[in-house]
């Protein structure tokens, strides 16, 4: 019973996180930010007393060893930190994160379905991410978007939502491909198409290489799997899905919305910059990169310090850098890159071991 209540928490977990938003736009980025960590302490709490603090026969495998390996490594790396306040923030993320992690884990291997209702609300959350992206992007408004980085929803910023559709979307597929019914999978590939159009419409160029590179890792699991898929149409229902997502994309294109792009092209404009690094942005994200990296080879231990990225940076930035405001603080309180900042936060062997996780747990599943 406390394994399928921690269950219903995270799902509702999820949905939450994408919900919670407050109106006061004097905290621009926190109005956005505070309310979902505050759903990701209280759910890792829960799931903490219910279902780890209960369990007597915990077993650990390599990917459970490696991040534990990282969350204790960036507690140690936090004692390092300039701004204390930062890196408890940042730290307080990582083990909420992984606690949640855990206990998901634990509940899959105790439940049988519990996997797949644990996706169902990642698909659920994902699509609300998207309806609402869309819905601000077609001209809904209210003081719970920010005017800035629009479609950006309940995150505040369209390269926010963007990501959140690009790590969702397969979970919005899985949910689609295994329906149980026709009726389910029609409903699921219009989920999926929404998904899609709002990935283009935010024109988040990195979450567009992450769904290509998704697309990739994900064909090698998805041809392996075909022998338990018994009874499922899988080539018809992936079919349905690009069908839905050309015709929502298109849609999305033609019609008039409260975009206000600076370019006669934008879409093909951000398509053409997914690999450029010699102009624009991607010009300025290589130089950031080498200058977290001064950062790294200055601190190699243990960083400068979770979420202390912003604090040192400006020390090995020339003043021209794109990351540094008039004020001479960064633009934004992350560099472009989640592995830059574990990197130079954290150190470069807690960004391996972190990296063997995902690397693992992609092996189990073309194995299972």
């Amino acid at each position: 019973m406390t394994n399928r209540v921690a269950s219903w928490l995270i799902q509702i977990g999820l949905l939450a996180a994408v919900l919670a938003v407050l109106p006061y736009k004097l905290f621009e980025l926190d109005r956005y930010f505070v309310p979902k960590e505050l759903v990701l302490h209280t759910v890792a709490l829960a799931a903490l007393v219910l279902v780890l603090l209960r369990s007597r026969d915990l077993t650990f495998d390599l990917a459970d060893k490696l991040l534990a390996f990282f969350v204790v490594w960036s507690i140690a790396s936090s004692f390092f930190a300039t701004n204390y306040w930062l890196a408890q923030r940042a730290l307080a993320v990582t083990v909420s994160s992984a606690i949640v992690f855990w206990t998901a884990r634990r509940i899959a291997e105790t439940e049988p379905a519990a996997h797949r209702h644990l996706l169902l609300a990642a698909a659920v959350a994902t699509v609300c991410a998207a309806v609402i992206a869309l819905a601000q992007a077609y001209g809904i408004e209210t003081d719970y978007f920010s005017l800035n980085r629009v479609p950006g929803g309940t995150f505040g910023n369209r390269n926010f939502v963007a990501h959140i559709a690009a790590i969702g979307l397969s979970s919005v597929i899985y949910a689609t491909v295994t329906a149980r019914t026709s009726g389910g999978a029609i409903v699921g590939s219009v989920c999926a198409a929404m998904v899609m159009a709002t990935l283009v419409l935010t024109r988040s160029r990195a979450a567009w290489l992450a769904v290509a590179a998704a697309a990739v890792v994900s064909a090698v699991p998805l041809l392996a799997s075909r022998r338990y898929a018994v009874g499922i149409p899988i080539g018809k229902r992936l079919t349905q899905i690009g069908v839905t997502t050309v015709i929502a994309v298109a849609l999305a294109l033609l019609l008039p919305n409260r975009l206000n792009w600076n370019s006669d092209s934008p879409y093909l404009d951000s398509a053409r910059g997914m690999v450029d690094y010699r102009t624009g942005s991607g010009k300025g994200r290589i130089a950031q990169y080498l200058n977290s990296l001064k950062m790294s080879v200055a601190n190699p231990v243990f960083g400068v310090g979770p979420g202390n990225w912003p604090v040192q940076y400006v020390k090995y930035a020339l003043p021209s850098d794109r990351s540094l405001t008039d004020d001479g603080m960064t633009a934004n309180p992350w560099p472009s890159s989640d592995w830059v900042a574990f990197v130079s936060e954290r150190g470069v062997i807690p960004a391996a071991a972190l990296f063997g996780v995902f690397i693992f747990l992609l092996l189990g599943a073309a194995r299972n």
